[in-house]
């Protein structure tokens, strides 16, 4: 029977302005090659009393699209860059609580989808192999503050990643993984988190 796509038609059209808006952009979304989804993208700090207003109410309904996707592919929460989960998780109700904990109260958000990269691996200059991670969404999270007919946007430091936590590295030969920096050590735990989901999806698969 078929069910349709991932990400339903009543989740994926973004709601309409009732005003022109000259500080949105509407921009799609890649979730897969059978579907997407909308979504209004600021283009300036400063909007419109309108504009905020439209990228407020949008919010819950992109937050229903990060938690079927969470749910899916996990999310791992990171403030300045920094990852501050040592697993990811599939349930967005323990990212809100992350989120909580760091004082984070968002009221909007953007999309970025991120396809797959490869990148060199280094150690004290010296090139020990090569680094690919999966493919990725990463939201920036905002707060919009209104005032004086404008409302101004704040890019909050905490970012929310979802996706398979899979990453392949391969070393030249006569180096180690031990030769890893600190950096490329926790590429390399996203790889393992990303192995123990696998063996847990088979064993819910066998006592399904």
């Amino acid at each position: 029977m078929l069910t349709g796509t991932f990400i339903p038609p009543e989740l994926a059209i973004a709601p309409s302005p009732a005003a022109m808006v000259n500080g949105l952009q509407l921009r799609t979304v890649l979730v897969d090659h059978q579907s997407s989804f909308e979504l209004w993208y600021p283009t300036q700090d400063l909007l419109a009393v309108n504009e905020a207003s439209l990228l407020m109410s949008d919010f819950a309904r992109l937050e229903t699209i990060a938690k079927r996707l969470t749910w899916l592919m996990g999310a791992t929460c990171f403030v300045a860059g920094q990852q501050i989960s040592l697993h990811s998780t599939d349930s967005w109700g323990q990212v809100q609580t992350l989120l909580a904990n760091q004082a984070c109260r968002p009221n909007a958000m953007i999309w970025e989808y991120q396809g797959q990269t490869i990148r060199p691996v280094y150690e004290n200059q010296r090139h020990l192999g090569w680094m690919m991670q999966s493919p990725c969404w990463k939201i920036s999270l905002m707060r919009i503050e209104g005032g004086l007919g404008r409302s101004q946007i704040e890019v909050l430091p905490v970012t929310v990643q979802i996706g398979v936590e899979q990453s392949v590295v391969r070393r030249f030969r006569g180096t180690r993984t031990a030769g890893l920096g600190e950096g490329d050590r926790g590429w390399l735990a996203q790889g393992q988190a990303w192995m123990g989901n696998v063996r847990r999806f088979k064993k819910q698969a066998q006592n399904s």
